[in-house]
């Protein structure tokens, strides 16, 4: 009888903690897009940086790759400013971008990056 109680109270576990995991959604949304200069070519190697409260380390940075784009994976929602340096260029500051839970925000054309 104890071995038969001890199996379903494992088997009542098992249920449970598999339940937990089947019922988290996504924690975190994605915000990316392309940074492009005034002509609409694409900018390669521009250092893009978020911060915002929500953030752990307040603030997450990435380079652009070979096609101007950049993505920062698993933010947590909330509002962001996203700033984008490249030397030769003008500082590009955008406040209030705003990242929802499961979701992309995508920051792309005419966003532009003047000299």
């Amino acid at each position: 009888m104890r071995r038969k109680n001890e199996f379903f109270a494992g088997l009542l576990v098992a249920a449970m903690a598999a339940s937990m995991v089947w019922g988290q959604g996504p924690i975190s949304g994605t915000l990316e897009g392309t940074v492009k200069d005034p002509q609409g070519g694409v900018l390669p190697g521009v250092t893009v940086t978020v911060s915002s409260a929500v953030l752990v380390q307040g603030k997450a940075t990435t380079v652009t790759d070979s096609k101007g784009q950049f993505r920062f994976p698993a933010l947590p929602p909330g509002f962001y400013t996203l700033e984008a340096e490249l030397s030769g260029f003008k500082t590009l500051q955008l406040s209030g971008v705003k990242v929802n839970l499961g979701q992309t925000t995508r920051l792309d054309s005419p966003w532009s990056f003047p000299p």
